[in-house]
């Protein structure tokens, strides 16, 4: 099925999210936090969240929300009201169903595993400063954190599953870093937008 929907105060779309129950999510680019559109299978507006990022999953959604001036991770459905999990700086995708979350503090890093519906799993602390930037898990379960301030990127791998971490590894220089994890395993960085 296609649809058109007429934007509306200057808005365009540059984004979609399409999760496993065919439910769209359509991204408002001229408001902050980004205003995202729901339609159900059918074409029909069912309603709008608001987060800057967005995973689909196989029912419903997870993004950031704000509560209280803290980003929490958040999962949306069609047909339910918001869940509200941890308090956190950004989010990664997972492998398969959840994301990745990163919270820092002045002393340390925590990186964390959401199931499908924002609930937390397992999580690994590193000590020390560090700006969070995204991350990605790939198919063995390690999740590739990329941090730093200003321009500057760097790595830092991390197991999940033993709650360790390796040591950080200088990257490169960006505004901007995606990460996504590969099929085969690994996962892609890019640096800036092209």
């Amino acid at each position: 099925m296609a649809f058109d929907v007429q934007p509306g105060n200057g808005e365009s779309c540059s984004a979609t999210a399409i999760d496993g129950e065919g439910i769209v999510a359509a991204d408002a680019e001229s408001s902050s936090p980004t205003t995202w559109f729901v339609f159900g299978v059918n074409g029909t507006r069912n309603g709008t969240f608001r987060s800057p990022v967005l995973f689909a999953q196989p029912k419903g959604f997870i993004g950031l929300s704000t509560a209280t001036n803290a980003l929490l991770v958040t999962s949306w459905t069609l047909y339910a009201e918001p869940t509200f999990g941890a308090v956190v700086n950004v989010l990664g995708p997972a492998f398969g169903p959840g994301v990745i979350s990163l919270a820092t503090t002045t002393a340390d890093l925590t990186v964390r595993k959401h199931d499908a519906q924002a609930s937390e799993g397992p999580s690994v602390t590193v000590p020390g400063s560090f700006t969070a930037r995204t991350a990605a898990e790939d198919a063995s379960g390690a999740v590739l954190v990329l941090t730093g301030a200003g321009t500057e990127v760097s790595g830092l791998w991390v197991d999940l599953t033993r709650g360790t971490s390796g040591q950080p590894f200088a990257i490169g220089t960006a505004t901007s870093v995606f990460a996504r994890p590969l099929l085969g395993g690994g996962v892609a960085v890019r640096l800036d937008s092209s």
